[in-house]
């Protein structure tokens, strides 16, 4: 299951300096195909295809080749997508972070912050106290763990703060966002004992 990878399954190197643990994520679809409601379609995505004449969206988005990083105001998303049919991704909600250049045991308690998504951008951007000069390239990579834990993630719960969009009376989708909450299932995070990064590593000491 991807929702056990992406929590348990390993973590995302930044800059080779900062480990960003996925705590919480959650999951987008959007069929492109049709706009008929018998298909799947999420038009809270940012990278999509223009519904109606009030998206601002373009009527061509390109299409992302699979595991591709797309930043957006959010923050970070994995992109799994098959062109000319569905877009595809998942959003890190909440994370954990390891610097590997502290040792010290604030850095370790520090661990356990959870971080919201949009702070994926401070360790994208980070720049050195001494040193007021932006990277000039980031370096993003995935980083699977050799030893895999049993998955503990959550039963599938509602995504945070996502409304439905409104269907039209000739049974189309649109850019409309509904009043009323949307609640597939499609958010997953790392339950108790390993909500907390340091049970985690700890027991991957084991």
């Amino acid at each position: 299951m991807v929702a056990d990878t992406l929590l348990f399954g390993g973590f995302l190197l930044i800059n080779r300096r900062f480990e960003i643990y996925a705590h919480s994520i959650e999951f987008y679809f959007h069929v492109e195909k049709s706009a008929n409601q018998e298909f799947v379609h999420d038009p809270v995505m940012f990278h999509r295809n223009k519904l109606d004449d009030a998206d601002y969206r373009t009527v061509n988005t390109p299409y992302l080749k699979i595991g591709s990083f797309y930043l957006h105001k959010f923050g970070l998303d994995i992109t799994f997508e098959k062109e000319g049919e569905y877009r595809a991704s998942i959003l890190i909600k909440t994370f954990n972070v390891v610097d590997r250049n502290e040792r010290s045991n604030k850095a370790n308690l520090n661990r356990d912050k959870r971080m919201a998504s949009s702070y994926i951008y401070d360790y994208l951007q980070f720049m050195e106290p001494d040193n007021d000069t932006l990277k000039s390239a980031i370096q993003m990579e995935w980083l699977p763990e050799l030893q895999i834990l049993p998955s503990v993630c959550s039963v599938a719960v509602p995504r945070i703060n996502i409304n439905k969009f409104v269907i039209d009376n000739n049974g189309n989708q649109t850019s409309i966002k509904s009043p009323e909450k949307d609640t597939r299932p499609w958010r997953y995070y790392r339950k108790e004992p390993y909500h907390l990064l340091t049970n985690l590593l700890k027991a991957r000491r084991v």
